[in-house]
């Protein structure tokens, strides 16, 4: 099986849940009414490199829209961004993506609350279907990608497995994900923050599993929404540069660290690549964050 040489480090930005303290009736006997929790809502993240995204979000905090203003092939930024738009269904759960100018929708079918299928669409055709596997907290655990796509040259037609590893806490500590050929992909996370949070906490929150703003089609190449920032991610890869099959040898390695908000929130992450020495910075900026 073959596979495009196409990996990106996930945006990680920090959430901290903060108390409303509630009004006394009276002030010898009044019992303080319940806490009202509030979250920052995650507007827009800008890269050294010059691309950015645009978040909208509803009143209960759930993104609703994103605006992607990544650049193409040529490094060139795009004055006009892909927008998605989601829904949610009765429970609160994400229930499509979609956008529009590819006539492109994902689709989320749940269990009992859990997430277990994922449908892509493009023309209104099914081209991709992910199987998901869940442990009784809900946490993804497995997925199985199965192509509906009568083109053996498309993005779509190729089909694999992938396995994740959680530790006590429910933080993803490993992927690997198997195609025809055997293990192809790998990536693996040590050491996390111990205090601060990631948007995508908020995310699945709201009833985000997996990042939307990801194609589908590599979903399984993608950690589910979880708590937990990273300080060191290791990427191991299959292929060569012909496409041959050689077994997992590492492709990259990735190192962490993060400015807070009086909230401890992040607001600037810097990325080190520590096979190519070289660093990134990338800022977020919140809503509803004093």
């Amino acid at each position: 099986m073959k596979q495009t040489r196409l990996f990106r480090s996930l945006w990680a930005a920090g959430l901290l849940l903060t108390l409303t303290p509630g009004c006394k009736k009276e002030a010898d006997t009044a019992t303080p009414t319940p806490a009202v929790e509030t979250a920052c809502q995650l507007n827009r993240i800008d890269s050294s490199s010059g691309e950015y995204e645009l978040y909208d979000s509803d009143a209960n905090g759930r993104t609703t829209k994103y605006s992607l203003f990544h650049a193409d092939e040529k490094g060139k930024i795009p004055t006009t961004p892909v927008v998605g738009t989601l829904t949610y269904n009765a429970q609160g759960l994400a229930e499509r993506v979609t956008v529009a100018a590819d006539n492109y929708y994902e689709q989320f079918s749940y269990t009992n609350g859990a997430l277990s299928k994922i449908e892509i669409f493009e023309q209104n055709k099914k081209m991709y279907q992910y199987d998901v596997t869940t442990n009784a907290n809900k946490h993804i655990t497995a997925m199985k990608g199965i192509s509906f796509s009568k083109d053996p040259n498309s993005v779509y037609s190729w089909e694999y497995s992938t396995t994740f590893t959680l530790d006590a806490q429910g933080r993803y500590t490993s992927l690997t994900a198997k195609g025809a050929d055997g293990d192809y992909y790998r990536e693996t996370r040590t050491g996390f923050e111990p205090t601060m949070k990631s948007f995508f906490d908020t995310w699945r929150d709201n009833g985000l599993p997996v990042d939307v703003t990801n194609f589908s089609a590599e979903y399984g190449l993608y950690m589910p929404t979880a708590p937990g920032l990273r300080l060191k991610t290791e990427y191991f890869w299959g292929y060569d540069a012909n496409d041959n099959y050689v077994g997992l040898e590492k492709d990259g390695e990735y190192t962490f660290s993060r400015k807070v908000n009086s909230r401890n929130y992040v607001t600037e992450r810097t990325s080190t690549n520590v096979l190519a020495k070289t660093t990134s910075t990338t800022k977020f900026q919140y809503s509803n964050c004093n």
